[in-house]
C-alpha cells in the first residue's frame, strides 16, 4: 500500500512540473504586454521589461523606442495634437520622427528630454544617482528646474555627447564622447 502511495505521489509531483513550468514562463511574458491605465480622455500603454529581457515598440507616429531590462516606459495610445509625451523609468534608446508642429517629450523622475526629430539614448532609473542621455545624430535638450532661482535651465547636445546629470547636486555635466 505505501508503494502505491509512493508512485502517485511522484506521478502527481511530475505532472505539477510539467504544468508549472510553461504556465511560469507564459505568465512572465505577460510583462511584455501593454498595460491600459485609464485617465480621463486618454488611454496609456506601459510597458514593464522584466530583468535580462528587452523590448521594441512603435509609437503611433512611426517612432521606435527599444527598451532596456528592468525599465519602464508609459505612452498614449495616439499623441495629441500639441505634443508627444512618454514617461521612461529606466533605459531605452529612441529613433523619434520629426515633427516641427509637435514636439517629442521623454519625461524622467527629475528632468525633462525634449526631442528635435533624432536618435539617443536615455539611462534615468529612478532609483540612481545620476541621468545619461548620449546623442547619436540630431538634436536633444535637457530640461532641468534650477533649485535656488526655480527656473528651466535647458542645456542642447551635440551629435557624439553625453550629458550627466547628478541628481544631488542637480548639476549637469557634458563631454564629447571619444
Amino acid at each position: 500500500l505505501r508503494l502505491i502511495a509512493n508512485r502517485w505521489l511522484r506521478a502527481a509531483g511530475i505532472l505539477l512540473l510539467l504544468v508549472a513550468i510553461p504556465a511560469g514562463y507564459f505568465l512572465g511574458k505577460k510583462a511584455y504586454r501593454p498595460a491600459v491605465v485609464q485617465t480621463p480622455g486618454v488611454a496609456y500603454n506601459e510597458i514593464t521589461v522584466p530583468p535580462g529581457e528587452r523590448s521594441e515598440i512603435a509609437l503611433a507616429d512611426g517612432s521606435k523606442i527599444w527598451i532596456n531590462a528592468g525599465s519602464k516606459l508609459r505612452f498614449p495610445d495616439r499623441f495629441n495634437a500639441g505634443s508627444r509625451d512618454v514617461w521612461l523609468d529606466g533605459e531605452a534608446y529612441f529613433e523619434i520622427n520629426h515633427d516641427k508642429t509637435r514636439p517629442f517629450f521623454v519625461h524622467t523622475s527629475d528632468l525633462n528630454v525634449k526631442v528635435y526629430g533624432t536618435k539617443f539614448n536615455l539611462k534615468a532609473y529612478s532609483q540612481e544617482d545620476i541621468i545619461e542621455a548620449t546623442l547619436v545624430e540630431g538634436r536633444v535638450s535637457l530640461e532641468t528646474k534650477n533649485a535656488i532661482s526655480n527656473k528651466v535651465e535647458e542645456v542642447f547636445l551635440k551629435p557624439n555627447h553625453k550629458a550627466v546629470y547628478l541628481k544631488k547636486e542637480t548639476q549637469m555635466i557634458s563631454s564629447e564622447l571619444i
